[in-house]
């Protein structure tokens, strides 16, 4: 009997039931974002991966440490 009027009010509560969906639509909105960079990060570390491996096998040092003047 409990569980009927936290949903009674839902429904009642249009001002609520439009704040609710912009949240999950909030959230929806920064977790793509969030997947994407995830995405974008793991192509970098792939492509950092493999430039160092052929780093070294041009004769370049393994650990090295290149620096930005």
């Amino acid at each position: 009997m409990y569980w009927i009027l936290p949903r009674l009010i839902f429904c009642l509560c249009p001002e609520l039931r439009k704040k609710v969906s912009e949240e999950t639509a909030a959230k929806e909105a920064l977790q793509a974002v969030y997947a994407s960079l995830q995405r974008d990060h793991d192509d970098l570390e792939e492509a950092a991966i493999v430039a160092c491996q052929g780093a070294e096998g041009e004769g370049g040092q393994s650990g090295t440490r290149w620096s930005v003047a």
